[in-house]
């Protein structure tokens, strides 16, 4: 009986661990779908901290205005760094953010487990 038991507990171990590491992969590919078209390039004018994190700003290309929204929770690791007066800078198809400060540059990648998201 108590073999049985053990090799139950052995076999669920081994589900759950499948199913975590199959559950990550699955989170940074989509991860990776929703913030690689994102793009934005811009002097900070306002913040709105929260869900969704927003910022507006000026465009460093063209003086117009932008947006750059997100839902996800990528900002949760940067958005606490930018200030009003930073620029910053979003490439599409890029993992990558930004933040000019006056002396410095701080870059942040999409923290993924899965290699090619970082």
């Amino acid at each position: 009986m108590e073999h049985h038991r053990h090799a139950l507990l052995s076999l669920i171990m081994v589900a759950v661990s499948t199913e975590l590491i199959l559950g990550c992969r699955g989170r940074c590919e989509v991860a990776d779908a929703y913030y690689r078209p994102q793009k934005c390039s811009m002097v900070v004018t306002d913040i709105s901290p929260g869900r969704p994190f927003k910022l507006k700003g000026v465009n460093i290309y063209n003086g117009e205005k932008e947006k750059y929204s997100e839902e996800g929770g990528w900002y949760v690791q940067y958005g606490k760094y930018i200030a009003i007066g930073d620029t910053v800078i979003k490439r599409e198809n890029e993992l990558l953010m930004r933040i000019h400060k006056r002396d410095s540059i701080l870059v942040f990648s999409l923290d993924c487990e899965e290699k090619g998201h970082r």
